[in-house]
C-alpha cells in the first residue's frame, strides 16, 4: 500500500533494523538506504546497479539480496533473479530463512512470465534452484527463524 509520501513502496521495506529490539539477522540500519534505493528501482538495470553498488561498498548483507530478490519477484525479472543470485552467491553472503523465503516467492512468481502462463525453461529450473537454496540455509535454529520459515 502506498504511504503518505505516496511511494509504492512499503515504509516497512525501508525502515531501519532494530538490534535493541531482537536479533536482526543480515539486516542492519547502515544498508536502510540502498535497500531504499533497490526498492524503488524503476528498470531491471537500475535494481542490478544498486545491488552492484552495494557490494563495492561493502553494504552486500542479506537483506539487501532479499530486498533485490523480493523486486525481481515483483516485476518477474526472471534474469535479473538469475544475476542477483550469482552475484550473492559470488560475494559469499548467506542467506537466513526469510530471504530463502523471498527467494523462492520470486522464483515462483518470476516462473510466470509476463504474459499469463509458466514460462517453460523457467519451470523446468524450479525444483532445482528452490532445493539449492532449501539446502544452503538449512533448518532455523531457533523459534524465531522457525516461525520466519513458515510464513
Amino acid at each position: 500500500s502506498a504511504g503518505k509520501s505516496g511511494s509504492n513502496v512499503s515504509p516497512i521495506l525501508k525502515t531501519p533494523a532494530s538490534p535493541g529490539f531482537r536479533n536482526t539477522h543480515g539486516r542492519s540500519n547502515k544498508a536502510s538506504a540502498i535497500r531504499g534505493r533497490i526498492k524503488q528501482s524503476q528498470s531491471e538495470a537500475e535494481l542490478l546497479q544498486h545491488v552492484r553498488e552495494a557490494c563495492s561498498t561493502n553494504l552486500h548483507e542479506p537483506s539487501v539480496f532479499g530486498s533485490a530478490m523480493q523486486v525481481c519477484g515483483y516485476q518477474r525479472w526472471w534474469e535479473s533473479l538469475m544475476e542477483i543470485q550469482s552475484l550473492r552467491v559470488q560475494a559469499g553472503v548467506p542467506l537466513f530463512q526469510v530471504e530463502k523465503n523471498i527467494y523462492l516467492t520470486a522464483l515462483a512468481r518470476c516462473a510466470v512470465g509476463l504474459e499469463f502462463g509458466f514460462v517453460p525453461e523457467r519451470q523446468r529450473q524450479l525444483v532445482r534452484l528452490g532445493r539449492e537454496v532449501w539446502d544452503e540455509v538449512g533448518p532455523a535454529t531457533d523459534v524465531i527463524n522457525f516461525q520466519i520459515g513458515l510464513g
